[in-house]
Order: C-alpha cells, then structure tokens, then sequence
C-alpha cells in the first residue's frame, strides 16, 4: 500500500517465485527487499504484462525521445484491445501529467496502466458484488458476459471467453472466478483480441495466402485482398485508417498479429456503427418493435439484396408485452447484429470474397 499498488495473488505468487532461490517457500531479507523493488518496478503488474505495456510504449515513442504524447493514450489503450474512450483516458492522463507536459515518459505510460486496471478492477469487484449471492467474493462462470460488458465490451466473442478461461488453466468443473483469475483471463482475452480459435485460424489463412515472400508479414497493399477474402469488403480510405492504427513502425508490412488486431478493430467498428443506428432512434434502455430493429439491420448493410430476409430468433426477442408486438431490447440487438455480420462474413467467403448480388453480376 506504501507504493499504492494492489498486486493480484497470481502476481505475488510469480515474483516470489522469481526469487525464491531454494524453492522453500520463504524468503530472506535481501530477497523481500528484490520482490518489493520488482513489484515497485513493474507497478505490480505480471512480467508478461510488465514487457507487453514497456514494448508497446516504446513502439508509439515514434521519435525516440523516450516519451509518447498523452492524447495518444487512448490509441495505445485501443491498440492493447482496452475498451476505452477518449474522455476515460483523459482522466487517466490528468492524474499522471501533473505538469501538463503532454508528454508521458515510459514509466508515467506504466503508471497510467496502473490506474487504468485499477478502474478495471474496481470495476470487476462491482459486478462481483451484484452477483456474488454467497459472498465468497468471486463470480460465476455463466456471468462472464455481464462482467466483460461492464468493462465497455458491448458483446464479447462467447467462444473466446471460454477458450481464454481454458487457456487460463481454469478446472471445467469450478464455475466460481475470484478476481486474480478474472484478471488473467480478461488479459488472454484481450491478448488474442477477443477472436475465437476459428477466427484467429482464418486470419492465419489469410495471412500465409497473401505473405508472398514468406517472411512473415504482408504488404500493406494486400490489406484489402486479405480483409476481402475474410468476408470484411472495406474501401481504400479505410483500409488507410486501419493501417495507421496498427502499423506503428510504419513499415508497410503487416505482421499476424497486426491483421489481428486489424480484424478486431474492423468488428469494434461494426457494433459502434450499430449502436449509433439504434442511438438515432432510441435510448439503449428502451426496447423498439421488430420491425424497427430489422430496418435498422437493413441500414447497417447487413442485408444482402439477394439473399434471404433477416429473422430474429429466439432469445434476440422479448415475450409479448407491448401493445407493438414483438419487441427488441438494445443488448438483444446487438447480438443479432453480431449473428448476422457473422452469417454475411460467411457469405463473402462462400463467394470467393464478394457478396451475392457481385457474385451474380460476375
């Protein structure tokens, strides 16, 4: 509390074991002193994100100066998948630039990344605290998607949760997460940008399909061909603006990891477009009728003129309980949104990259 950190259990438990040089479970002074200066160092976070947030400051540090500009703090929140906005980060940043430099060295990028997880984890122990009906202080699995919601990721990837929560080494058979073990998992979630193995296996394909020189990278001008061939058809003035938020280096070639984050970026896009169509005519508290969300459906192009009429199912509708019919909430919207860009990403593949109305002009 002196360095006003709150490591995680999983944190203390790796710095220990970093210098815990007999394996025997305690520690002699000097190397208390080595696990209180690593923690101090790291801002208590895990090595991997200790080395993950140093090596992306230095990447945006693009003039090497050893700092980066505080209003790109929210690009480099978003670059690391943080559902963040500019006035969130703007906070962050008048807490840290206490001289109003506009200027972060590395080590006030860190400790902007420690204030941002702790908003993030006084977040999480909100909705453990609403949810948590025993009081053992720790989260149902089942109430995964309502965490990550109140953390500004509207509908997160369900196959992506589960897999993260896997990969977290978590038992199949324990349903309850304590806080360290939610963090772990928000940061492989956000580590493989919220895309499901199937996903990140297309965008693999994708990858080697237009790595022509088989280095490991592709040319920025062969964006379009991959984003296409991944059922996402985006204009050239957008795959620019893509293209200037991952290609840091401005090196004008794309690692997988950067097509990744291209992917991911693209489908933040898609639900921020579908959220502004229902803001246009509704509160995200009120439901709307059927008939409206599916013209909003049709507006966002999720349409194609030639294929079938969208339906709503199931669980994407409320019980009769208006004098409308049918209606819509604004989370159940989402979710359709989400199934249905799902089903047109399908529909461009099938087609070779293109939708069904340019399939049946060719």
């Amino acid at each position: 509390s002196e360095f006003h950190i709150e490591p995680m259990k999983h944190v203390l438990d790796e710095v220990f074991g970093e210098f815990d040089s007999d394996g025997q479970g305690s520690l002699s002074f000097d190397e208390f002193r080595s696990v209180m200066q690593t923690l101090w160092l790291r801002e208590g976070f895990s090595k991997k994100e200790y080395d993950t947030f140093m090596y992306t400051s230095e990447l945006f540090d693009r003039d090497k100066s050893g700092e980066i500009d505080t209003g790109e703090l929210v690009g480099v929140l978003n670059y690391l998948g943080f559902a963040w906005n500019l006035a969130k980060a703007s906070v962050v940043v008048k807490e840290v630039d206490v001289d109003g430099s506009g200027q972060l060295s590395h080590r006030e990028f860190l400790m902007c990344m420690r204030k941002v997880r702790e908003r993030e984890v006084e977040a999480l122990k909100e909705t453990i605290r609403k949810t948590d009906t025993d009081g053992d202080g720790t989260i149902n699995a089942s109430e995964l998607g309502l965490l990550m919601q109140s953390l500004g990721y509207d509908v997160p990837d369900g196959d992506c949760l589960r897999e993260a929560a896997a990969h977290a080494g978590r038992d199949e058979d324990d349903q309850e997460l304590d806080l360290s073990e939610l963090w772990q998992l928000l940061g492989i979630y956000r580590a493989r940008e919220g895309l499901s193995a199937e996903d990140s296996q297309d965008i693999a394909e994708a990858h080697r399909r237009y790595d022509k020189e088989k280095d490991g990278e592709i040319n920025t001008l062969d964006v379009g061909k991959a984003l296409r061939w991944l059922g996402h058809p985006v204009p050239f003035e957008e795959q620019q603006w893509l293209i200037a938020r991952v290609d840091i280096d401005e090196s004008g070639r794309l690692s997988i990891g950067e097509l990744r984050k291209m992917v991911r970026m693209l489908r933040e896009r898609d639900l921020e477009q579908a959220r502004a169509a229902w803001r246009a005519e509704a509160t995200e508290d009120e439901i709307v009728s059927q008939q409206d969300a599916l013209h909003f459906i049709h507006e966002l192009g999720l349409v194609d003129p030639h294929g079938p009429e969208p339906m709503l199912q199931g669980a994407e509708v409320l019980p009769d309980q208006d004098p409308r019919g049918r209606c819509v909430s604004f989370s159940c919207f989402m979710h359709a949104v989400v199934r249905l860009s799902k089903a047109a990403r399908r529909s461009y593949r099938s087609n070779g990259g293109f939708s069904a109305s340019e399939a049946q002009q060719l």
